[in-house]
């Protein structure tokens, strides 16, 4: 076995002599004169309209009474610290929400929008919530208004 894995290092070292760039150029496509354009990969500025931040304040305070209601009078002992963690989560969700917008949003390209007459609609999901994003563009400034979120609520269960 010795000298099968001699036989095979020599056969690699005389390949690599015979063609010193064989690797170098599979990997030069990838650089400057690539296919992809670098400016399909700009970023652009999010900006978020007031209706848009009203909806999201407006389901975080749905949410934050939701629960503050649910537990209010239900006699647990410890009715304070559940609500707290409540207020807690909604925070966390408000800022996976708006951090998840501007991660799909920022690149010139986005994957997955569907085209209105007057908004573009873009839906993915944030911990099982189905997020509905309405945005419009002004190319000129490169600016990406959001324009509405759409949040699915889930039911509360007893």
């Amino acid at each position: 076995m010795d000298i099968q894995l001699r036989t095979l290092k020599k056969r690699l070292i005389n390949t690599l002599k015979n063609r010193p760039n064989a690797c170098k150029k599979n990997f030069k496509s990838l650089g400057k004169n690539s296919h992809l354009s670098q400016k399909s990969y700009l970023m652009l500025e999010i900006r978020f309209s007031e209706l848009a931040i009203a909806e999201m304040k407006k389901f975080i305070q749905l949410y934050e009474e939701g629960f503050f209601i649910l537990y209010k009078d239900s006699g647990i002992w410890a009715v304070d610290a559940i609500i707290d963690n409540y207020r807690q989560s909604a925070k966390r969700i408000n800022e996976k929400i708006f951090s998840e917008i501007e991660y799909k949003l920022k690149n010139k390209k986005v994957l997955g929008r569907k085209e209105n007459n007057k908004w573009n609609e873009l839906s993915f999901y944030v911990d099982e919530r189905l997020i509905m994003v309405y945005f419009s563009e002004d190319k000129k400034n490169k600016i990406r208004w959001i324009e509405s979120i759409g949040i699915d609520r889930k039911p509360i269960i007893f």
